[in-house]
């Protein structure tokens, strides 16, 4: 149990970098697509560079960030029906989604890191970029950010499974845990 923990912590550590340079990205985004408004409009030179970066950001943002947000729980949810349910009904469907997130996740990471191994293979670049590129440098931040949201469905799938084994579901108290962002 302490090798367990000892991987959480490590792993807990190297997604607060992983935020970090989430924010970092984000913080260049809004500074290239400034500098690219301000030339185009008020310049009368519109830069072409700026559209790259802001695509290859966006890539990253998306898929690095999903894993990231699913571990605070915040992605967006309809949870009208869920909050209103038992709590040992709550941990089953937890458990269920989990499982599916699981399966999805790992199978779509699978296909995109075949996509990335054909693209590295043929050395494919991207067309029509200001910067040239080999499509499997962004690319790469598919299976990657697919595979950290695969581990954080399989943390909370043994969350939620620990959770039902030690009988914690079926206590009353609070119904649906999920937070809430006003």
């Amino acid at each position: 149990m302490k090798i367990l923990r000892a991987i959480d912590k490590a792993y807990s550590s190297l997604l607060k970098i992983v935020m970090a340079l989430l924010g970092t990205v984000m913080f260049a985004l809004v500074i290239t697509t400034t500098w690219q408004v301000l030339s185009r409009y008020v310049g009368g030179a519109p830069q072409t560079w700026p559209t790259d970066i802001a695509a290859y950001g966006l890539v990253f943002l998306t898929f690095i960030g999903m894993g990231v947000l699913l571990r605070d729980d915040g992605h967006i949810c309809v949870d009208v029906l869920y909050t209103r349910l038992p709590r040992l009904v709550q941990c089953i469907l937890d458990i269920i989604m989990d499982f599916i997130g699981v399966a999805t996740v790992f199978t779509v990471t699978w296909f995109a890191l075949k996509l990335d191994a054909d693209y590295a293979a043929k050395n494919t670049f991207l067309i029509g970029s200001v910067f040239y590129t080999p499509k499997v440098y962004i690319f790469t931040f598919i299976p990657v950010g697919l595979a950290i949201t695969g581990i954080e469905y399989i943390r909370r799938l043994i969350k939620h499974v620990l959770r039902l084994v030690k009988g914690d579901a079926e206590r009353k108290g609070e119904r649906g845990k999920r937070k809430r962002t006003e």
